[in-house]
Parts: structure tokens; sequence; C-alpha cells
């Protein structure tokens, strides 16, 4: 089969397609459009819903009973981890690894 003939065949095929009309094409795409949109708020007033929810539980320990979440620990300029002082916890300064520099060889 010949690239010319490839041609002429597919031009038959396109003219035998049933294309729909401009009115059917809008109607489609607007419908395609409202529901995407609405299926986006619903999906985002459900996260909202169960984000809230689900911090409320897990965020106010003492009014709820549920689990605080693990905070991450404060860094000095240094790069140490800094532990906050509670109502009985000292101030502890966690050291960090010295820097060895090059690590080839000497």
């Amino acid at each position: 089969m010949s690239v010319s003939e490839y041609i002429k065949e597919t031009q038959g095929e396109l003219k035998r397609v049933s294309w729909p009309s401009r009115k059917q094409v809008v109607v489609s795409t607007l419908a395609i459009v409202v529901v995407s949109v609405s299926m986006a708020l619903l999906l985002g007033v459900f996260d909202f819903i169960f984000s809230s929810t689900l911090g409320k539980i897990l965020v106010n320990e003492g009014e709820t009973g549920g689990v605080a979440l693990p905070q991450p620990a404060p860094t000095s300029l240094a790069g140490d981890a800094v532990i906050p002082s509670g109502p009985t916890d000292a101030n502890v300064v966690l050291p960090t690894l010295p820097n060895t520099g090059d690590l080839g060889d000497n």
C-alpha cells in the first residue's frame, strides 16, 4: 500500500464518519464541565470536613482525649536540635555529628 493510496482510503473513511452537530458538542462539553466542577466542589467539601474533624481529634488532646501530633523540634543557628523546656524539663541541646571535613585520604 502506497502513501497516496493510504491517504485516499483515509479520506473515504472520514466521509463516512457520523460527526456530531455543533449543538451536540456544546451540550456535551457543558455537561462535562458542570460534572467536573461539581465533583471538585464535592470532594473539596468532604476533604475540608474530614481534615477539620481529624485535626480536632488529633490536635486537641486535652479536650477530646485524642492523641497529640508530634511537633518537629526547633533548631538553633548551629543546627543543633533544641528541646524546648516544659514545666518540669530543663533546656537540653542535642549535639550533632562533628564536621569531619574532607573524607578523602590524608
